[in-house]
């Protein structure tokens, strides 16, 4: 209410009856592989972020409603390094090789992100991160001659990414004349280091930075140089 003096002289009551109606706002989080559609606006989503859209609530107000997205993508490449395979992917949560020749079969035990062919065909992965899973184009390798396949190597390398320094260590004693062969996002080889022990640290601060391939036995491993 507000009092006034009227034309009169008296008093003049006026009152406002004001009803409040607020703005609402609601929020929900996605996941989505490569792209989303948001049921909101129809709208196509390829990147990341935080979406919003406004529309009218039941009482007339503004109603803000955000959508934080998060799209996965997957790299599905492969490398090729003289006959052994490697995914580019070096963040998925699996990874499964498949033989294409034999109607995708998976292949019992490569679930690395490397894997070593032992005879010629045509080879793929299924890669899943996150909300993804998807398959590789197939990739025809060759094997002729005798080839000798070494017995499976359990092994790690630590830190990744690096500056330059990385420790690789064995699940067991190396063998005689070890070595870890690196290679590059090519598929040459750079440098091959000597395997003395079952922890050994290997210095690649001379190298470019990029990313290389470490192989030691039959496992491939993916080392990001960030220096």
């Amino acid at each position: 209410t507000d009092t006034i003096t009227n034309a009169l002289g008296c008093d003049s009551v006026i009152t406002l009856n004001l009803t409040i109606n607020n703005s609402t706002a609601s929020s929900s989080s996605v996941t989505s592989c490569d792209s989303y559609t948001w049921n909101q606006n129809n709208m196509m989503y390829t990147t990341s972020g935080a979406y919003t859209d406004t529309i009218t609530n039941a009482l007339g107000c503004d109603s803000v409603i955000t959508l934080n997205l998060i799209i996965d993508t997957l790299d599905l490449t492969i490398t090729n390094i003289n006959g052994s395979l490697a995914s580019n992917e070096a963040n998925a949560i699996s990874y499964q090789w498949i033989n294409c020749d034999s109607n995708n079969a998976i292949i019992a035990g490569a679930s690395n992100q490397g894997y070593l062919p032992v005879m010629s065909g045509n080879y793929a992965v299924i890669i899943n991160k996150g909300g993804c899973t998807d398959t590789s184009a197939c990739v025809n390798i060759i094997i002729t001659g005798i080839v000798e396949r070494s017995v499976s190597a359990k092994y790690t390398i630590y830190p990744n990414p690096t500056a330059g320094n990385l420790y690789v260590e064995l699940g067991r004693e190396p063998e005689i004349g070890s070595t870890i062969e690196v290679y590059n996002l090519t598929g040459q080889l750079v440098q091959e280091f000597q395997i003395k022990d079952r922890k050994t640290l290997i210095d690649i601060s001379h190298f470019e930075k990029s990313v290389y391939f470490f192989k030691y036995g039959d496992k491939m491993i993916k080392i990001i140089l960030s220096h």
